[in-house]
Formats: C-alpha cells, sequence, structure tokens
C-alpha cells in the first residue's frame, strides 16, 4: 500500500520487550498526534510464534484504541551491522563495486543475508566516506510475519533512531535502551556512524551510572 493512500499512519517499534506506537493524522502534509501507547510485550518477536506475537500486539493496539493498519516501522540499532569505508578518487561507475567488495570484506556474514543500504558523505576537507549498513534480511522477514498477524500493513522499515528530531543535522543523538547506549552520528547527507555500547551502565541498588 502506498502511503498517501491513508490519511493516517502508525508508527511502530518493537524493542527491548516494549512495543511504542504512535499513531498521527496526515492533513495538508502535515502530521497531528491522535493516540500513543508503550506497552511490554510477553513475547519475543524474532524467538516466539508469529501469530502468538502479532496478537498480543494487536490486544495491546486495540486497548490504545488504535485502529490505523498502515506502520512504518523503526528498525533496533543492534539489529544493524555497519562497515565504514574511505573512498579513493574513483570513477562514478566503480563505486558501486567497490561498495559492494568492502561489504563483502567487512562484514561477518554472507552479504547475501542481508538487507544494505549505503550512505555516502563528504567531509568538509573534500574527503568521501561511505557507511554501509546491514539488517539481517532473516530479522525484517520475521518483523514483516508478526505484524501482519498483529493485522498491520508495513509501508516501511527504517533506523528508528534516525526519525528521531535533530538525528540528521550534524550532532550525536543518544538513546537508552535498559543497559544498552545506541548512538548515531548523522548529517543531511546521511548517517556518518552507527553504534551499540552493551552494558553500558554500573548500577548501585536502584542507581545507575554511565560507565564513563
Amino acid at each position: 500500500m502506498r502511503m498517501q493512500q491513508s490519511s493516517t499512519v502508525l508508527g511502530l517499534t518493537l524493542d527491548n520487550g516494549l512495543l511504542t506506537a504512535a499513531e498521527f493524522k496526515r492533513p495538508n502534509g502535515s502530521a497531528r498526534l491522535l493516540r500513543q501507547t508503550k506497552a511490554p510485550l510477553t513475547l519475543n518477536p524474532l524467538r516466539d510464534e508469529p501469530e502468538l506475537v502479532g496478537r498480543e500486539i494487536r490486544n495491546l493496539l486495540n486497548q490504545a484504541q488504535i485502529s490505523t493498519k498502515t506502520c512504518v516501522v523503526g528498525v533496533p540499532v543492534h539489529w544493524m551491522l555497519t562497515v565504514h569505508v574511505k573512498l579513493p578518487v574513483i570513477e562514478e561507475a566503480d563505486l558501486p563495486g567497490l561498495l559492494e567488495i568492502e561489504a563483502e570484506r567487512g562484514f561477518p556474514c554472507n552479504v547475501d543475508e542481508l538487507q544494505i543500504s549505503t550512505q555516502l558523505y563528504q567531509t568538509g576537507q573534500g574527503e568521501r566516506y561511505a557507511s554501509i549498513i546491514g539488517v539481517p534480511k532473516a530479522y525484517l522477514e520475521r518483523l514483516e510475519a508478526v505484524l501482519v498477524a498483529a493485522q498491520l500493513k508495513p509501508a516501511s522499515f527504517s533506523i528508528g533512531l534516525a526519525s528521531l528530531p535533530e538525528a540528521l543535522t550534524g550532532t550525536v543523538t543518544v538513546e537508552i535502551a535498559d543497559s544498552r547506549l545506541d548512538l548515531l552520528l548523522g548529517t543531511p547527507a546521511g548517517i556518518v556512524s552507527l553504534r551499540t555500547i552493551e552494558s553500558a551502565f554500573d548500577s548501585e541498588g536502584a542507581d545507575r551510572r554511565v560507565q564513563t
């Protein structure tokens, strides 16, 4: 389904055992928040049966009175694999072949198992770089099956962290997910760096401190 066919759209993430959903109406090209919810999931989208996970998600959305079916889905950063490449001076026609070689060399798995997106950017000194981002296709296929079981129609999958305000304005965006830190450095040209830091906190009783 094309996005313009629906006047409302659902933004959705499933990360760290948590469902986060926001329903928007899109009058005249703008976006107005209608309803939102955040609720824990008892089932794991990657491990449990898609039909059961989908039923749980549908029940949570119904409880929040969210009825929109068309959704855009934020994919967790810790699903991502990244390769960063400094590009030599080459003909543009040779660039796809170079990026393919760098992906095969840099990723710890067969590139055929990944859904790959490439972001090109240039420094103020004129040096060119590429961020090659890969997500396991099996994860996306499983996630899509869960969403279909929840009676949803996924229109797109993208990096959830990149959708936050000012994420692509030359700043570092940090999101805390339980004991994990997700970091994104983005520019208007695209994503420069993307990283997950596991076990980023020390706990002392009820207090948590970042391991500086």
